[in-house]
């Protein structure tokens, strides 16, 4: 992604340190250049530059260029001064200015030094924990990143160590997989060509070479479109590249300034001929885009089509293609009049269609920048805009102040004013001073009309957030209550601020060029409130979220830019942290006992539990004594120590305690059953015996050590499944398991026996540690030089003493073990808000709030962080933050993606499995649960898919779901692994193009909930259709608009990917000559190769149009009739073919059952009404 861009290059990068380090005069700038600057480029030896040994140079070229583009020649047009010409500058401001200029040189210093400690020759800082991350192919992103600043700065001596270490810099491997070229570039290429350009030492323009050498590789393709996200090791090791068939316009747009730099210094064409030949196609495609003069946010480099998506901004995705135009046209001194062709038709279409006035209450005169969405209807266009904003795109002042100036264009430096007074505004509204990541403003009625309108504000909040009643002042109020929105602002879409730096570059910007003194008043106010919320011990941290008053939570991240453009002014050493371990030579495991089960692993527990009452608020009170919900069933444990526990029914606990209406606390298991036979079990048989009391040693391993643990912590009543619900009585099972849902919700704390799971028939929760406890905590290593051991990788390490410890513990020990594949423990541990996790090495605690395990210090997990995906997915999301409809639904679909890849004893189990967390989701959201899907989301529920086209088994399981459901494909094992189209990650919304006429979901039980087993499960939708027919033998898909295949719509050859429910299909379907059929259409898009997830805006008389595209469906037609029948239903989704072949059945069966009403009545397989036959 290319939300978190960079400006390269001495305009780019001088941004921030140069407004505060050398701000105020011109007269003082000049001083400074001539005291050690570079003004002209140096001689240089064409033995940097022609070293022909060098390990990119050796690799072959599959695909030659044959026809070079030259570097322009001529003499370079005399371009207008940007610059305004300042006067003498004043004894006072030069005193404010030296303050300044001094406070950001010790910041700068202070990060600087930190790094070096911390984390040198690795690419980031972690500016929390000092721990060094390797994000951009571990070549050192922060050093390099940091060379002009430090020659900017004078601090030569930093200056000279820094570049004598990124000399040894290897090129030759990486520490990723897969390489972002444009990251490389205006990381690497751009940091070394801008130390050299203002120090001219040789030794940077080799290493500039270097890279430039390998990323030129990844232009080495049939059309000599680059891979932007290309394959290292494959380039390496020779292989033939293709240019991918989607790319983000940012990252192939934004190459050109530091590649012909490059060419410009070292005379080779090379790499001007490689971006030379991109700008080529911006060029020819700039007014056939769907918003002519704009290009759109993702481009095909593989077919050279640069003019498909239907979305157009100047935020991320989009940014610094713009930016770069008027500096192009700068850096070639005007010879390449494309450039500024390019710059004025984009900004003539920016400013008529992308810059808005946002209403707000002093009524300012500003502007943001936003998004644009096109709609072609009945050969016109129509546009959708989202009122957005990012703080991403404040760049856009400082680049029409520059083009302003440039190009003459007067009308380009007032929006330029606007947009960079609308940066600061936003910055001022915020409580911290600091401006979110991404958000949504009121606009107003025009640029001119902007009167302040409460109300109407409070109505935009309304709509922003899916409100049904726009004119619920009281609920508006709570919306902006809740999520702190300042007046104007309709919604905080991202709460973060990740260290950007682009809005003081355009305050830097526009006072250069306008001489406005509030522009540094502002721009100081900018540095102070980031210094002051920003601060670690260490160095500057990203936040999570500027809405809050103070204290705003940290992120442990420093990206490489901040250290370009700003950092705080503490001295780092007078507050050095802590180590997560603060002493190792103590040996903290020599206290740990190696029994799990003592009464160390007790009081530890007893530990975990008092803090959580009194430091977590989700968590909510214990509930000793004041619960109000009791299981029907409970296991009285109050005489385990006499080695009995005993059956009590809820009326006989409510006699035992006396308080009305409060029930005691009781615990809960999670355990795997294994073999039925070989544990106990509440039966008809056994029930006598269990309520007179059983012994403990009748019992299982897990059952008994259960018992035990509650007893001895001090409670009475514990819930097990097997001994608190008959096992024996099939309509008393279905009626409890619909209540654990409530068991697990109200329990204290739950067991997760995962020790056990491992093996049910043997062993429990207390047990030795499978490892050593010398093994289970982090160590110290010493690394010191050996001459044996010179490898790139050993280099980059710091000598000196390390911590080590196994950052995989969690994943490990608790989410890789069976019983975390259990489908019913997913809902389980989802539910409970509180669980203690025995595993073979070590105890784990689990509430809302926090995770922690026994050898840590602070209990706490030294990299949970890193293993987030499982562990939020069932952890994070039973308390989500934010609760609309749209965040919620995420969540939903990440926990059914992993629950279906969960396994159940019984499959039929899978409504009941999860019907607690559909409830809980219900209570929230509010909506309808139609069989494992929603109703206000049923056009993108209706999309699920799963791999067995891939060649992952997956069947048809049972009669106990409808076919329209996930629910009712089962795998192996591992269950089934299903998936969704992703719509956040392109920040576009699904637009439902069906209508839901009715739904009726009939429980199984009567008395039952619609979360649970369905006896009944019809949709009666109304939507578009059209045909197709598949030709095996020729792999040739035809679709057709009418259902006599007269209007071809589209026809697609081999490479098509079908997308098909179970294995069985995909075998049928291989093995067919020919299929007609037709499918019922939920979304489109209007270009075939474009995902789904970009159809946010589009109608549904698209469907009609020739350029079809990619449509949603899963609409299957099942009938009940006696007689069997098939019906053929094609999905499109996400450029894969879906063809469903259902077999049907007899009376005998239940109703499963999709209507196709309205215009489509006549086209339903055989004609008939299942909601009628059913």
């Amino acid at each position: 992604m290319i939300a978190r861009r960079r400006f390269w290059f001495p305009i780019g990068i001088a941004v921030t340190l140069l407004l505060f380090y050398y701000s105020s005069t011109t007269q003082y700038v000049h001083r400074w250049a001539g005291s050690g600057s570079t003004a002209r480029r140096p001689h240089f030896d064409a033995g940097v530059v022609d070293d022909e040994d060098y390990f990119w140079r050796k690799i072959p070229t599959h695909y030659p260029v044959q026809d070079m583009r030259p570097l322009p020649t001529g003499l370079p047009h005399k371009l207008p001064k940007i610059q305004k010409d300042f006067g003498k500058e004043s004894e006072k401001d030069a005193v404010i200015r030296r303050k300044r200029q001094g406070a950001v040189k010790k910041a700068f210093t202070r990060c600087w030094e930190s790094y070096k400690v911390n984390a040198f020759m690795g690419d980031e800082l972690a500016p929390i924990s000092g721990e060094s991350k390797d994000t951009f192919g571990g070549w050192g992103a922060t050093l390099v990143d940091s060379l002009d600043t430090l020659w900017i700065m004078s601090m030569r001596e930093e200056f000279e160590k820094a570049v004598a270490a990124a000399v040894d810099i290897n090129f030759g491997t990486s520490s990723l997989d897969s390489v972002n070229a444009f990251e490389t570039t205006i990381r690497y290429l751009g940091g070394f060509l801008s130390a050299y350009d203002l120090s001219g030492d040789q030794r940077l323009l080799r290493k500039a070479r270097e890279v430039g050498d390998m990323l030129y590789k990844a232009f080495d393709t049939p059309n000599r479109m680059p891979l932007t996200r290309w394959n290292f090791d494959y380039a390496a090791q020779e292989g033939q590249q293709m240019a991918p068939s989607k790319a983000l316009l940012a990252e192939v747009g934004s190459l050109c300034m530091e590649f012909t730099r490059l060419s410009v210094i070292t005379g080779d064409p090379k790499w001007f001929d490689a971006t030379e030949r991109i700008r080529e196609v911006f060029e020819e495609q700039q007014s056939t885009s769907q918003l002519p003069g704009m290009w759109p946010f993702t481009l095909n480099p593989r077919e050279k089509n640069f003019n498909l998506d239907n979305t157009f901004g100047l935020g991320a995705l989009a940014d610094s293609t713009y930016e770069y135009l008027p500096k192009m046209f700068a850096l070639m001194g005007g010879l390449l009049p494309s450039y500024r062709k390019m710059y004025e038709e984009s900004m003539k279409t920016a400013l008529k269609h992308i810059f808005y006035r946002p209403m707000v209450p002093d009524m300012a005169d500003i502007l943001i920048s936003g998004t644009l969405h096109t709609e072609h209807e009945d050969g016109k266009m129509t546009l959708d805009f989202e009122h957005e904003g990012q703080h991403l795109v404040c760049f856009a002042g400082g680049m029409l102040a520059v083009g302003g100036k440039l190009f003459d264009k007067p009308e380009h430096l007032e929006v330029a004013r606007k947009l960079v007074d609308g940066c600061i505004w936003t910055y001022k509204a915020m409580p911290l001073g600091i401006m979110p990541e991404t958000f949504y403003m009121a606009p107003c009625k025009s640029q001119t009309e902007c009167e302040w309108d409460e109300s109407l504000w409070k109505r935009a909040v309304l709509y922003e957030t899916g409100a049904p009643d726009l004119t619920d002042m009281a609920r508006a109020d709570e919306i902006i209550s809740k999520y702190r929105l300042p007046k104007g602002f309709t919604r905080i879409k991202e709460a973060s601020y990740l260290l950007r730096p682009e809005a003081i570059e355009s305050v830097f910007i526009l006072y250069r060029v306008t001489g406005r003194p509030d522009l540094l008043e502002s721009a100081w106010a900018m540095f102070e409130a980031i210094q002051e919320n920003t601060k670690t011990p260490l160095a500057n941290a990203a936040l999570s979220d500027v809405t809050v008053d103070s204290n705003p939570p940290k992120e442990d991240s420093m990206e490489s830019f901040w250290m370009v453009y700003m950092s705080r002014s503490r001295d780092r050493r007078s507050s050095f942290p802590p180590t997560p371990w603060t002493d190792l030579t103590t040996s903290p495991w020599s206290s740990l006992d190696p029994y799990i089960g003592s009464n160390q692993s007790l009081k530890k527990i007893s530990g975990w539990i008092s803090s959580c009452q009194a430091n977590h608020e989700c968590c909510g009170p214990l509930r000793s004594e004041v619960g109000s919900f009791f299981p029907t069933r409970i296991l009285d444990v109050e005489k385990a120590d006499l080695g009995i526990i005993s059956l009590r029914d809820r009326d006989q606990v409510r006699i035992l305690h006396s308080t009305p209406g409060r029930y005691p606390a009781f615990w809960t298991l999670s355990h795997r059953w294994g073999n039925p036979n070989h544990i106990q079990q509440l039966l008809k048989t056994t029930e006598r015996r269990l309520r007179e009391g059983i012994s403990l040693g009748d019992l299982s391993h897990t059952f008994r050590d259960a018992a035990l643990l509650v007893h001895r912590l001090g409670y009475r009543y514990i819930w097990i499944d097997s001994l608190c619900i008959f096992q024996d009585s099939e309509s008393e099972w279905q009626h409890e398991a619909q209540t654990m849902a409530d068991i697990y919700r109200h329990s204290l704390c739950n067991i997760s026996a995962i020790s056990s799971s491992f093996d049910p028939s043997c062993g429990g929760l207390f047990h030795h540690r499978k490892c050593e406890a010398r093994l289970l905590y982090p160590y110290l290593v010493s690394i010191r030089p050996h001459n044996k051991f010179k490898s790139s990788s050993t280099q980059r390490l710091r000598l000196g003493q390390w911590t080590v410890w196994n950052d995989s513990a969690w994943v490990d020990d608790v989410e890789n073990a069976p019983l975390s594949a259990r489908g019913w423990v997913l809902q389980e541990r989802f539910l409970a808000t509180r669980a203690v996790h025995f595993t073979r090495n070590q105890m784990y605690w689990e509430s809302l709030e926090c995770t922690r395990c026994e050898t840590g210090s602070w209990g706490r997990l030294p990299t949970l962080d890193r293993q987030e995906k499982n562990r939020t997915t069932v952890g994070g999301y039973r308390a989500p933050r934010e609760n609309t409809i749209h965040s919620l639904h995420f969540y939903w679909t990440d926990i059914v993606s992993i629950y279906a890849s969960c396994s159940l004893t019984k499959e039929s189990d899978r409504f009941v499995a999860i019907s607690g967390i559909a409830k809980t989701f219900r209570d929230v959201n509010g909506d309808t649960y139609l069989a494992g899907l929603w109703r206000r989301t049923l056009h993108y529920d209706l999309t699920w898919r799963t791999k067995a086209s891939n060649g992952v088994q997956v069947r048809r399981s049972g009669f106990y779901a409808p076919s329209w459901s996930w629910i009712s494909v089962a795998g192996g094992q591992g269950g089934v692994e299903l998936s969704f189209p992703s719509e956040r990650h392109h920040g576009g919304v699904f637009i439902s193009l069906i209508k839901l006429r009715k739904a009726r979901i009939v429980p199984e039980l009567p008395d039952g909930d619609t979360t649970g087993p369905v006896r009944v499960a019809e949709l009666d939708i109304k939507c578009t259709s059209c045909y197709f027919r598949w030709l095996g033998r020729l792999k040739k898909l035809e679709v057709y608009a009418d259902k006599a295949k007269k209007q071809l719509l589209f026809q697609e050859y081999t490479g098509i990917s079908f997308s098909l429910d179970t294995s069985d299909l995909v075998k049928k379907f291989a093995e067919t000559e020919e299929i007609q059929g037709y499918y019922w259409g939920q979304s489109a898009r209007t270009h075939f190769l474009t995902r789904v997830v970009d159809i946010a805006t589009l109608t549904q008389q698209n469907l009609t149009r020739l350029n079809l595209g990619s449509i949603c469906s899963r609409l299957h037609r099942l009938s009940s009739r006696s007689t069997p029948t098939q019906s053929w239903l094609l999905k499109l989704e996400s450029c894969c073919f879906r063809l469903l072949v259902l077999s049907l059945s007899s009376h005998s069966r239940p109703c499963w059952g999709v209507q196709v009403s309205g215009s489509l009545s006549e086209r339903a397989a055989g004609g008939d009404s299942p909601l009628a036959a059913c």
